[in-house]
């Protein structure tokens, strides 16, 4: 079991996959030429794999796969499959883009939640925030996942006179239980 010097236990493991993203928030990687990590200095699939077996068998019972983008990663799939062997149970914080062309390997690793970074319910705003024209896509992905299953949590970063005043929105959606 995993203890730190105040006698508490940890169970979850976050494991980020990559420093890329498909998105530019302003608020977060403005800059179109941005300096990614190159391939060959991430943690390979195995050596996730590997890294996460030892964490495993001293108690994690919980991994997040974050980013950047986790989803943006090639082998992503190659990962998730790998973790998914693991009795642990597997979660992710991704902005939603790519949930379709991984949504088999989702399911089939088992996630029961997603989190889904999404600072607007606005097409606007969306572009606005993200430099990319890409809310239909993310709202349709949310929509996907709950249809299979898996539970969406939301992360907003609520900024004054921008999306203020759609909090409201955002907690209307809690409403049905999702």
């Amino acid at each position: 079991m995993l203890f730190d010097k105040f006698g508490r236990q940890h169970t979850y493991l976050r494991i980020s996959l990559t420093d890329n993203c498909n998105l530019r928030c302003f608020y977060c990687m403005p800059e179109e030429e941005y300096a990614f990590a190159a391939h060959a200095k991430l943690m390979q699939p195995d050596e996730i794999l590997s890294i996460a077996k030892t964490f495993v068998s001293q108690g994690i019972t919980k991994i997040r796969l974050t980013g950047g983008e986790p989803f943006v990663r090639k082998d992503a799939a190659v990962i998730l499959a790998g973790l998914a062997t693991l009795p642990v149970e597997l979660t992710c914080t991704t902005n939603g883009v790519r949930v379709d062309a991984l949504l088999p390997v989702i399911k089939a690793a088992n996630f029961s939640s997603i989190n889904i970074s999404l600072d607007t319910l606005n097409t606007e705003k969306f572009h606005k925030i993200t430099g990319r024209n890409l809310f239909d896509r993310v709202w349709s992905n949310i929509g996907l996942l709950l249809e299979s299953g898996i539970t969406c949590k939301l992360n907003v970063v609520v900024m004054k006179g921008l999306n203020d005043n759609e909090i409201i929105d955002f907690v209307a959606l809690t409403e049905n239980g999702h």
